[in-house]
């Protein structure tokens, strides 16, 4: 048997340089109060893990989150095998949250959560956004909130400072969670439920953070994240479960007024031109009014089940294209739709419970880059990694896709917790709506290919994706998630360049409680 005398090296570690080493220390005492927050309960009394952790008679609550995830990638950037991108890499990420949460009265609580997330053995700049990296956001703020009033009661309640917002499919709303620093904002969110007609109306008026920017002065000074004083995010969020029987109905009526083109994240030159970036997201003062229906439950459809979600937007918008070809501050008329319509049957007596599904997405693009109108679709503050495949080339704008999935549990008959693993497979087709448009990544900013392939005269077609995903829960603190995927190349990257097909191979693990 083969001894490996230096296992962080056979495993690809390198021993960090003095500099490093410093660094390496600052961070580490940055995470001491979060480890002496998760560790005073523990010394009180015997702890089972993953069991609640709890104090000053339950008042008093901890959550704890770790995440590791290994990712493998290539040609996902570029369709090209001639070269070697950054993003042609294998890297590790790591995100670990811990967070308290007082109960002081059933209608006032607070609660608080730091995060440290970072990007390991990567060729990729180490900033968030950059190149399409998650980077480093280190030992920050992530929520602090306090929670007035009970939802669950008739009447008014409401959340205050920095949080995590969510609505429907998070098509338009998310928390972007499968990205490392993820998305918080900091703001103030009314609700008001009428339980009589099982109603809620969500009023918000929000400001997105921007984790890890790193202009000179916050590296400096050490200072927490910050939202973006320039991108202000408001919306009326109307929620019914009753009204239409067996159907959760949902309207929306949203306005993003961003004014500048900020932040500024920086990277070394020469490896960027000047030594900086903008981060993704053109100004914008855009209205979205949207509806959003699903069936509550599948048993009154015999098996069957429905999504249907459409936003119509109009306002002002800057040209569709990457911030970094953008000279001037011409506001662009504004007009754009997208739709998403989905369908699915499961077998509820099957010990394997499989379900099959189709979907269709449709996004608008701009019919002409030469006027001084933008039809391009903009998807707001969305977790897009959930919708349009896994390997997340394609956004909810100027697209067209078409989906096949299947869900089951194929070791259901074994005598261990893998009978509880679900085997997902997902097919999508990709067109692109106009090729007078680009076609955008999953940010809606960075583009596929050069601006020379902004012409009507290409083919539309992108290509097809294959999505195979298993998810295991072996007990309750941990989640186990394995992914690959493979992008066939269609005609439209044969016709503006290389067209090599792409992998992504991914294995994750989270321990939570």
């Amino acid at each position: 048997m083969t001894q490996v005398k230096d296992a962080p090296a056979a495993l690809g570690y390198k021993h960090p340089s003095s500099t490093q080493h410093q660094a390496m220390s600052f961070r580490f005492t940055r995470l001491v109060p979060l480890i002496a927050l998760l560790g005073a309960p523990l010394a009180a009394h015997a702890y089972v893990f993953g069991d609640p952790l709890t104090a000053a008679g339950g008042k008093l609550a901890f959550d704890f989150n770790l995440r590791l995830r290994t990712e493998a990638r290539s040609n996902t950037f570029d369709f090209n095998s001639l070269t070697n991108t950054a993003n042609d890499d294998t890297f590790t990420l790591a995100r670990f949250r811990v967070g308290a949460k007082y109960t002081a009265s059933p209608t006032l609580a607070f609660y608080g959560q730091l995060q440290d997330a970072r990007e390991f053995d990567s060729k990729r700049p180490n900033v968030p956004y950059v190149n399409a990296a998650e980077g480093d956001a280190r030992a920050d703020l992530r929520q602090l909130y306090v929670d007035l009033g009970d939802p669950r009661d008739s009447g008014w309640s409401g959340r205050v400072g920095r949080q995590m917002v969510a609505y429907g499919d998070q098509r338009l709303i998310g928390g972007f969670e499968w990205n490392n620093p993820a998305r918080v904002f900091d703001g103030a969110k009314a609700v008001y439920n009428w339980a009589d007609q099982r109603t809620t109306f969500d009023l918000f008026a929000l400001s997105v953070v921007t984790p890890g920017e790193t202009t000179p002065d916050r590296v400096r000074h050490a200072k927490l994240d910050r939202s973006d004083k320039d991108d202000l995010f408001l919306g009326l969020y109307v929620q019914n479960s009753g009204k239409i029987r067996n159907q959760r109905t949902d309207l929306y009526l949203l306005y993003r007024e961003k004014t500048e083109n900020s932040p500024n994240y920086v990277v070394a030159a020469p490896a960027f031109g000047n030594g900086s970036i903008r981060a993704f997201d053109v100004p914008e003062k855009i209205w979205t009014l949207g509806f959003r229906f699903q069936n509550i439950s599948i048993a009154p459809l015999k098996g069957f089940d429905y999504t249907v979600e459409a936003a119509y937007q109009w306002g002002k918008a800057r040209p569709g294209l990457p911030a970094t070809t953008v000279t001037g501050f011409n506001w662009f008329d504004h007009r754009a739709y997208a739709v998403h319509a989905e369908t699915g049957y499961t077998w509820e007596k099957s010990k394997f419970f499989p379900r099959v599904g189709t979907e269709y997405n449709q996004a608008s693009g701009d019919k002409n880059p030469n006027d001084t109108k933008n039809e391009g679709f903009l998807n707001l503050f969305h977790t897009n990694h959930l919708h349009y495949g896994y390997m997340d080339v394609f956004a909810w704008k100027n697209m067209r896709n078409f989906a096949v999935n299947a869900r089951f549990k194929p070791l259901v008959y074994l005598d261990s917790s893998l009978k509880k693993s679900i085997l997902r497979l997902d097919y999508h087709w990709f067109w692109l709506e106009r090729t007078t448009d680009f076609w955008y990544r999953a940010n809606a900013i960075a583009i596929v290919r050069p601006a020379a392939s902004r012409t009507g005269a290409l083919p539309t077609q992108a290509g097809n994706e294959l999505d195979v995903t298993w998810t295991w829960s072996p007990s309750a603190p941990y989640d186990v998630l394995l992914g690959w995927s493979r992008f066939e190349a269609g005609d439209y990257l044969a016709a503006t360049g290389r067209a090599d097909n792409a992998t992504f191979g991914y294995a994750q693990l989270v321990v939570k409680f």
